[in-house]
């Protein structure tokens, strides 16, 4: 395993900040800096961060988990607020896993959870549709959502890459979306839609990728299995 992984799996930081603290000097192997993020360890290396023995990784464990409304997408928060580590067992909070991307509070919807560094960072850092269902006020006309579906500026002067949306149904005063994007910056859906004068008034993530959240019931979560992950990944 490469001492970057290794590092990454025991949440020593952030994997931007691991590679920092190798690159200065700060990470030993057998007693020796190591300077290369990719060196190869073995079970029965001894290593040090900033003079600190570190420990083994937990087991590597994936999980699909749907969240529901009034959660944060977070380990821990400072203000008291609730969790998705609230509706997650002590068996699965001492592995250490943590979500591969976010849903904001007011959402709700399949997240991808795991303590494995490498599979989070695809996760977050590949092109994966992530499909959602999206409630909308009013009825938008067409010309806007196709402004939508070519790409807008958001907050920041950030500008959205093209997407698919498409109008499932109406009710009497509101609009339901099927939106899928290959992107996730944040609040992305919500200030779309902002942009064209309707809000939001529900959003679910359904999708990510292969990953769906048929059969997962609200605030419930899947274990899926290491080789099934490998597989898909193609590791």
């Amino acid at each position: 395993m490469k001492l970057i992984k290794y590092l990454t799996d025991l949440r020593v930081d952030s994997r931007r900040k691991i590679k920092d603290l190798i690159l200065d000097g700060k990470v030993e192997v057998n007693g020796k800096i190591v300077y290369d993020s990719a060196y190869h360890i073995n079970p029965k290396d001894k290593i040090k961060v900033k003079g600190k023995k570190v420990g083994k990784p937990p087991k590597r464990t994936y999980l699909l988990f749907n969240k529901p409304r009034g959660y944060l997408t977070a380990v821990s928060d400072n203000q008291g607020r609730r969790t998705i580590y609230d509706l997650l067992p002590y068996e699965l909070r001492k592995l250490k896993v943590y979500p591969a991307g976010r849903l904001d509070m007011n959402s709700e919807g399949l997240l991808f959870i795991t303590n494995d560094g490498d599979i989070a960072n695809k996760i977050l850092n590949s092109k994966l549709e992530k499909q959602y269902l999206v409630k909308v006020s009013g009825f938008p006309e067409q010309k806007k959502i196709e402004y939508l579906k070519r790409g807008v500026v958001l907050y920041k002067k950030i500008k959205t890459k093209p997407c698919k949306i498409r109008l499932l149904r109406k009710t009497k005063s509101n609009s339901w979306y099927e939106v899928i994007l290959t992107e996730g910056k944040k609040n992305q859906i919500r200030e779309m839609f902002k942009t064209i004068g309707h809000s939001v008034l529900k959003l679910k993530r359904v999708r990510i990728g292969q990953f769906v959240i048929k059969g997962i019931p609200l605030g419930k979560y899947k274990i899926l299995s290491e080789d099934h992950i490998k597989k898909i990944f193609q590791e």
